[in-house]
This record gives C-alpha cells, structure tokens and sequence, in this order.
C-alpha cells in the first residue's frame, strides 16, 4: 500500500510504503512429541516474528522460553518451543507472546500416572457438517476426556495447504 502526501515540493512526488501486517497464530497451538519429561507447544503464524512462550504450573506463568521458527511456506511460519522440565500428572498453563501479541492462556495436564485410569475420545470425519461436529464437541466437553483422537479430515481438500 502507498500513500501520497500532497505537500511536496513541486515536482517531488514522496510514497511511503506501509507494511500492514496482522501478526497472529493462524494455526494452533497444539501439543507434539511428548517425552518423559517434556512436551513441544508448536503453531504457526502469518508474520516472522521473535516468539516466546511463557509457562508453569497451573495457574502461573513464571517460566519463559524462545520459540524457534522451524519451518516456512509462503506467508506461513511454523514455529516450536520444548518445555522442560514437566512433572508426571501435574497441570500445567502456558501462552505465546511476542512484542505485538499474547495468545489466550491454554492448559494441559502432563502425562497421566502410569495403571491410572483415564477417559478418552475417538471422533471420526463429520463431513463438513460444523452443526454436527459442534454438537460432538459439546459432549466431548462434558466428559472431560485427558485425551481426544481425531481420524476424520481436518481440511475440505486434503491436497491444499489451508
């Protein structure tokens, strides 16, 4: 986008190039490679930004990490941060932050104890029917489940990046 500036010396023609970018997470966050004692948040951005992640038990977010930007296509950035150390069945809060942005504050609960048991779900494709996938969700909610699998489409178009 340019903007002219009528105020010019005659036969002076000033632009000035604006850079309009939305800078938010367009994808995520989501939680990828669990270990022993750690966990990956990962998401992804329309902006190249430093990120940073800030976590810690429940409720309190008095640790901080850098993020690291591991992937890119187009106006598409993917980015990773490791929390460390995490303590088996304990909650834990966290949220994305960079100069211009802070996500909603997200909790998890680490790795459920060993022969403990615990309620899951296993949805499947709704076929693009959000008033039916809604309708799962809701008692998906109600049954607070410490792990949900979908086997279903994420996308209308499987071969599209969205």
């Amino acid at each position: 986008m340019f903007l002219k500036i009528n105020r010019s010396i005659p036969g002076l023609l000033l632009l000035i190039s604006l850079s309009l970018h939305a800078q938010k997470i367009t994808k995520g966050p989501y939680l990828v490679k669990p270990e022993t004692n750690a966990l990956t948040v990962r998401w992804e951005s329309d902006t190249q930004i430093p990120f940073r992640l800030k976590y810690g038990a429940y409720k309190t977010l008095n640790s901080e990490v850098k993020a690291d930007l591991i992937g890119r296509k187009e106006a598409h950035f993917l980015y990773e941060a490791r929390l460390i150390p995490l303590a088996v069945g304990k909650k834990y809060s966290y949220q994305i932050i960079s100069d211009k942005l802070k996500s909603a504050v997200t909790v998890f609960q680490f790795n459920a104890a060993q022969n403990q048991p615990f309620t899951f779900v296993l949805t499947g494709d709704s076929r693009s029917r959000p008033q039916v996938f809604g309708a799962i969700m809701e008692q998906v909610k109600r049954l607070d489940p410490k792990l949900i699998l979908s086997v279903g489409d994420m996308v209308r178009k499987g071969g599209n990046y969205e």
